[in-house]
């Protein structure tokens, strides 16, 4: 065999074993876009909860229709950014009330304080108008 063949099967080789520590590690790109899609909820819930501190010292009924809740591309923050659905509004009382979204995976390691730990599945944020919008819970939804 010689030095050039050597060379470039070492290559492919480092190439190869680069790739899959790559998916060991990080994951396929399937799970890297439902990671980034579940920060995107968390976001989207954390900026329709900013939002109603400005409508009122009560919890509605319903959320409103007349929330401008955009993310910064413009479209609508109120809807699941893969399917389209709206999120759901909880009322507990008047004073707090959830937001839910349909989360990909697990977040378990402790994140930035705007993108919380949740459940994989149905899960729901817990606000509270009383105390601005910083998150109190996080639990599967009910």
């Amino acid at each position: 065999m010689t030095l050039e063949r050597v060379a470039a099967v070492a290559a492919c080789a480092l190439v190869t074993g680069g790739l899959v520590a790559g998916f060991v590690l990080g994951g396929s790109p399937q799970q890297a876009r439902a990671r980034a899609l579940d920060r995107q909820r968390a976001d989207d819930l954390q900026l329709i909860a900013e939002r109603m501190v400005h409508a009122g010292s009560r919890a509605p009924e319903a959320l409103p229709r007349s929330l401008h809740a955009r993310r910064l591309d413009g479209s609508d923050a109120t809807r699941d950014p893969a399917t389209g659905v709206p999120y759901r509004y909880h009322r507990i009382n008047a004073r707090e009330y959830q937001l839910c979204a349909t989360f990909s995976a697990a977040e378990t390691e402790d994140g930035l304080w705007r993108n919380p730990m949740h459940p994989a599945g149905p899960g729901c944020m817990r606000f509270s108008v009383d105390h601005d919008w910083m998150v109190r819970t996080i639990d599967a939804e009910r």
